[in-house]
């Protein structure tokens, strides 16, 4: 079992796997740093920087269905879910993100919900899609 998944990531594009230890990054970042606002402020420094290297590399790849694919769900992260969040914490610091809410609309604990689904629907996509390679994929 260890070396089907030892396998299986070897095989994963280096966009898929900085996605997947992004993860394990923010765990760590929230359990070694005490103070809630400076984790959320890492954590959200890299749900930023993230999702626009993804787009600049899809960016520079021919034209296909995948990068389409890709940049749509990266592009929606970033613009509904990263810069929403770590603006909200910024342009709030000291307060409580619980307690926060965007626009009147939707709380900050909802919005951080919704964008953890969002963020592995993107991870999923990453790793379900394949990469950019497959003739099959390219637009004429």
């Amino acid at each position: 079992m260890f070396k089907e998944l030892l396998q299986k990531l070897i095989k994963m594009s280096s966009e898929t796997i900085v996605l997947l230890v992004w993860i394990v990054v923010v765990g760590l970042i929230f359990r070694f740093i005490a103070d809630r606002q400076i984790a959320g402020l890492l954590a959200g420094t890299g749900f930023v920087i993230i999702p626009i290297w993804l787009m600049y590399k899809q960016l520079n790849l021919p034209n296909s269905y995948v990068k389409g694919i890709k940049l749509g769900v990266v592009a929606f992260f970033l613009l509904f879910n990263a810069l929403p969040i770590i603006g909200l914490r910024l342009f709030n610091w000291g307060l409580d993100f619980n307690t926060l809410n965007l626009f009147g609309i939707v709380t900050g604990r909802q919005i951080h919900q919704v964008s953890s689904w969002i963020y592995l629907a993107m991870v999923l996509c990453y790793i379900f899609i394949g990469d950019n390679k497959d003739k099959n994929h390219k637009i004429n």
